[in-house]
């Protein structure tokens, strides 16, 4: 690039080799650029990918991950954390599916939160339909949950849990703690023009399961708003190592650790959405922990995992098919009290 002066006066544009600019009054000229060495990089194309894809997946999970961000003030703060997490460099798996003929990422590995509560688990995807969360404290005594008839209220295993997790040093149930599982289902197929013809493509819906581990009598309130959700399926003999619970909206939980033959085992909590008991096909899930400690809520990071081949990735349609989500309220599902407000009891 150098100075020059024109016989014509100042000018811009291009010759064949050389272009020509006006710069603080003054005539520049340069070599013209005739080829761009990498004018699409890789990662250029990842992140270009990665936008439309993490705006959706925000609108999507909204009332879940606007205040998932421990530190973070809820609601537009949080939003934006949740992007800014997830357009990181590397932050997602990018994969070549591309259903509607552009290159998308999948969704795996989606931060849904994160925080300063120790993740003392690991989520196992089943070709069963189940998803299940597995302290990784393999030294954990087996349970021992007292009787209960089908159809009692669940308050006596949680109370019992307490005891346990506080009696073992059980990180996962700590007392005080609240398990939110987020699970993502098949729920149907939708069809994407990709512009040589139509194919149909796996659409998902997500639901929220939660329960909570009280932490004295004085907490009592705040586990009611949970766990009186929930009621003992089967028939429980004094002593039994693992219960099923239900919710009224006919989820089971399955809770176990030992049995007789392995008195010292994995705590291992199965979720079965009724979605999923019903045939839909389990894709995958998020497992939150959340504990109210020193007047703060703490959160534990968490990825969205997803466990299954072609249906463990989804398309941009698909998200803004089936996951958009109306209203502005959040639910402040990981805060314990009733879940319409968030408002501790």
């Amino acid at each position: 690039m150098a100075k020059s002066k024109s016989f014509f006066g100042l000018r811009s544009g291009s010759t064949k080799s050389l272009t020509f600019q006006v710069y603080r009054g003054e005539q520049i000229t340069k070599d013209r650029v005739y080829r761009v060495s990498n004018p699409r990089t890789e990662a250029q194309m990842t992140q270009r990918a990665l936008i439309p894809i993490v705006a959706a997946a925000r609108s999507a999970l909204k009332g879940l991950i606007d205040h998932s961000f421990e530190g973070v003030p809820y609601g537009e703060a949080s939003l934006k954390e949740f992007s800014k997490q997830n357009l990181r460099a590397g932050a997602l798996s990018v994969t070549s599916y591309s259903p509607n003929g552009v290159s998308n990422p999948g969704f795996a590995n989606l931060i849904v939160s994160s925080g300063s509560i120790n993740t003392p688990y690991e989520i196992a995807t089943s070709t069963q339909s189940y998803n299940i969360v597995t302290n990784s404290n393999s030294s954990t005594p087996r349970l021992s949950f007292p009787a209960a008839k089908v159809g009692d209220s669940a308050a006596a295993i949680f109370k019992y849990l307490e005891t346990y997790a506080r009696t073992n040093n059980v990180e996962l149930i700590a007392p005080g703690t609240q398990l939110s599982f987020l699970t993502i289902y098949q729920n149907g197929l939708v069809s994407v023009n990709t512009g040589s013809g139509n194919i149909d493509v796996a659409t998902s819906g997500f639901l929220l399961n939660r329960i909570y581990i009280p932490n004295g009598d004085s907490d009592s309130e705040n586990a009611k708003a949970i766990n009186d959700q929930w009621t003992v399926l089967e028939e429980l003999t004094e002593g039994a190592s693992s219960v099923e619970l239900r919710n009224k909206e006919g989820d089971i939980i399955t809770i176990e650790c030992g049995d007789e033959q392995n008195p010292k085992a994995m705590l291992n909590i199965t979720v079965q959405p009724k979605e999923v008991l019903a045939g839909e096909n389990n894709c995958g899930m998020a497992c939150i922990l959340s504990r109210f400690e020193n007047g703060a809520w703490k959160r534990s990071p968490s990825r969205l995992v997803i466990g299954f081949e072609p249906r463990g990735k989804y398309s941009f349609e698909d998200w803004l098919s089936t996951y958009q989500t109306t209203g502005a309220a959040s639910k402040k599902y990981l805060n314990t009290g009733d879940e319409s407000t968030g408002i501790r009891g």
